[in-house]
């Protein structure tokens, strides 16, 4: 109760609130549950709007990698392709959090560490590689 909230409207903006309640039934089949939300007062907001909310359930500082860097491996282990000396090193990593496209790694990889963010599963352990800096990368349809 009382986590901070948040409402992006369909046609644009964000709208602050709090969580003033949450429902302890979640529909079996939709996974959906109900939360109230106590919103600021916003001209934007109308009876019959869309918005998408989110609530913040906790913020913690820490490591974090982009989630399509994490390995997935049957048995349920999580793990990364950690960068060491130009060479790949796989690792068994414990994630937790997960927002905005990165997840924390609570155990497995320090922070001055780093990691294959894409196409890990070309690489394997032991892989010579050249690491190059995230901003140096180019998206493909950018790319010429």
């Amino acid at each position: 109760m009382n986590d901070p909230a948040a409402l992006e409207l369909e046609e644009g903006g964000r709208i602050a609130g709090r969580v003033r309640r949450v429902y302890p039934e979640v529909d079996r089949a939709t996974r959906l549950g109900k939360v109230r939300i106590a919103l600021t007062d916003d001209p934007r907001l109308r009876i019959g709007a869309f918005a998408r909310g989110t609530v913040e359930m906790a913020r913690r500082r820490g490591v974090a990698v982009p989630v399509s860097s994490l390995l997935f491996a049957a048995d349920g282990r999580v793990g990364v392709l950690a960068v060491k000396d130009g060479h790949v090193e796989a690792r068994t990593v414990e994630t937790g959090l997960t927002a905005g496209g990165f997840a924390e790694i609570r155990s497995g990889l320090a922070e001055d560490e780093s990691v294959v963010a894409r196409a890990g599963s070309f690489l394997r352990d032991g892989d010579r590689v050249r690491p190059v800096a995230p901003d140096a990368v180019k998206p493909l349809a950018d790319a010429r």
